[in-house]
């Protein structure tokens, strides 16, 4: 069996300077640590996790709840890629995951605290809707490390996109194309993302001089694809309907882009359609789709990587509230207005 020791001497480095490395500690610079853990891999060395958290009184677990109120979860294309980046990032410094619900099997847990406590996990990423429910405030005031993704607070680090800059982007891009009756599907209002989009929208309306119309606010739900195709069904038999429609999801779009083409649309010819999310859903629908790109890889790494300082008692080097900014991936979905 392959032992710090030997890794140690095969490296050149202290036994705790490869201890250290291995464990994901950050007083090691990246660069010794790839080159510790590229021998480790050489050498085929694996960890033995019991004894490590004997040492280090850690379980090297991470919770990740989901949410469970839309029943949507792992099964919303961002969530999934967001989570993705997330368990690379934590699974190089040596930790597993596991889904802390309100459900052992047939047993309710009382919280999302007492589930956590019973599985003894060393910190929590936390991805749902209502942060304002009992079980996710008890939890945060809790002493177990916790990240947050989509939500803004004072005393819990979180991480999110920031959605004024890419409404701003869905909405240049689009007037820029010659549009001025532009629509809004937008998601639920209990949502950071829903409510800085819509509030995005109508700024930038009034920024560009353009007149608000309340009927071009449709409610898309819960950012769903049937809530897309509902608010663009009344969009479109309005007396004077929009030409572009920004959606504050992809799946809205998605949605949008059926109920246009089971009516008897054209998308981009009668109607131009940008979606919010940028998943890799995009690349198999038709017309490819518009869409505000959410930097889903640096959303997961940076929750990652705070969520693994604040579990080594360290001050995390992001502050508290930190935006990720996106990017706008130009489909086939928006045309110039003729």
């Amino acid at each position: 069996m392959v032992t710090l020791k030997d890794i140690s001497k095969a490296s050149g480095y202290s036994v705790t300077t490869v201890s250290k490395a291995l464990n994901g500690y950050s007083d090691v610079n990246a660069e010794t640590r790839l080159s510790i853990q590229r021998i480790a891999k050489r050498l085929g060395y694996v960890p033995n996790f019991q004894a490590r958290g004997l040492v280090t009184k850690k379980t090297w677990t991470i919770g990740v709840v989901m949410d469970e109120i839309s029943g949507i979860g792992l099964q919303h294309p961002l969530f999934a890629e967001v989570l993705d980046s997330f368990k690379k990032e934590v699974g190089n410094a040596g930790y597993d995951i596991m889904i802390l619900s309100l459900y052992i099997g047939q047993t309710k847990m009382s919280s999302y605290l007492e589930h956590a406590k019973r599985k003894g996990v060393d910190g929590v990423f936390v991805i749902v809707t209502d942060y304002d429910s009992e079980e996710y405030q008890e939890l945060s005031d809790s002493d177990i490390p916790c990240v947050v993704f989509d939500h803004l607070s004072s005393s819990v680090h979180n991480v999110s996109t920031d959605n004024e800059m890419g409404m701003r982007l869905a909405f240049e891009h689009v007037f820029n194309l010659g549009h001025y009756r532009i629509a809004h599907i937008y998601g639920s209002s209990i949502t950071l993302p829903g409510r800085q989009r819509m509030t995005a929208y109508t700024n930038l309306l009034r920024e560009y001089d353009i007149d608000y119309k309340s009927e071009y606010l449709s409610d898309g739900d819960a950012f769903s694809f049937e809530g897309g195709y509902q608010a663009m069904s009344r969009l479109i038999v309005l007396d004077i309907p929009p030409t572009a429609v920004l959606c504050a999801s992809d799946l809205q779009a998605m949605g949008a882009l059926r109920a246009i083409d089971e009516k008897g649309y054209r998308c981009p010819g009668d109607f131009s359609v940008v979606g919010f999310d940028g998943t890799r859903l995009n690349q198999y629908i038709t017309p490819t789709l518009t869409s505000v790109r959410q930097d889903t890889n640096s959303i997961g790494s940076h929750i990652a990587n705070i969520l693994i300082q604040l579990m080594n008692g360290e001050k995390p080097l992001s502050p508290k509230i930190k935006k990720i900014s996106p990017r706008l991936i130009i489909g086939k979905s928006t045309v110039e207005l003729t």
